[in-house]
């Protein structure tokens, strides 16, 4: 996932579910006067899958349904990323 403004930019990177403790880094990326600079976070080494199997877990020893989402809920979140964009853009 990348996300722009005027002066930086950053970006997510999601590991693959397949990959052992593979980190989430974030980069982020600007510049000031002529000098570009760059400063790598790592966000956590947990594994999305992993996390996502425990939830399910979870979810069957306590007999509750996973929350699903809705057409409607995916209209609402391309809506809220368009209004970032358009926001960024100024």
């Amino acid at each position: 996932m990348h996300f722009f403004g005027n002066d930086t930019r950053v970006t997510m990177q999601l590991p693959s579910p397949y990959f052992l403790n593979f980190p989430s880094p974030v980069i982020v990326q600007g510049h000031e006067g002529e000098t570009a600079w760059e400063k790598r976070i790592v966000v956590n080494y947990e594994e999305a899958f992993a996390n996502e199997l425990l939830a399910f877990y979870d979810n069957v020893q306590a007999g509750r349904k996973p929350m699903l989402c809705s057409v409607d809920d995916a209209v609402a979140h391309a809506e809220f990323v368009q209004q970032v964009i358009e926001k960024a853009e100024g």
